[in-house]
């Protein structure tokens, strides 16, 4: 094993792609030194919403990912962000997106409300898009941040 003055070795915010095997395989080697934690923001759970978004993955790929995860890594804890009222989001979508982040226990979610930025794609989708009142957005991030509160 390979020696160094660091006593812990965490990792930042990790793109769900960026985990592979030879990712998780790292903990087989140096699991004393490495940080059992890792922070995977999926954004949502909605596959249509995935979609919009851009992101190369949909919801049967995080499941998988994040089941590989807590296979190879003992005691892990896992942290995510979440956007809601991302433009299109249904009431459905947004309870794919409850769901999964149930289904998968995160200890900790940042949550955040969609707000069109200038020049991005997003910003015409929001134009297009039915709006969501503010008060169901603020509802819908409660609901998010509650899964972390009542977990143990």
């Amino acid at each position: 094993m390979t020696k160094t003055k660091i006593p812990l070795i965490s990792f930042g915010s990790i793109p769900l792609l960026c985990i592979d095997n030879k990712f998780l395989n790292l903990y087989k080697k140096f699991s004393t030194c490495l940080s059992h934690f890792l922070h995977i923001p999926i954004q949502s759970g909605s596959n249509k919403i995935l979609k919009l978004m851009n992101r190369p993955y949909d919801n049967l790929k995080i499941k998988k990912l994040i089941k590989n995860c807590k296979l190879k890594i003992k005691n892990l804890s896992l942290g995510t962000d979440i956007i809601v009222a991302f433009p299109g989001e249904t009431e459905s979508d947004f309870k794919e997106t409850l769901s999964l982040c149930k289904n998968i226990g995160f200890q900790k979610i940042h949550t955040f409300r969609f707000s069109p930025r200038d020049y991005t794609p997003a910003q015409l989708l929001f134009k297009k898009a039915p709006q969501i009142s503010k008060s169901d957005v603020s509802t819908r991030a409660e609901l998010i941040r509650q899964l972390c509160i009542h977990q143990t």
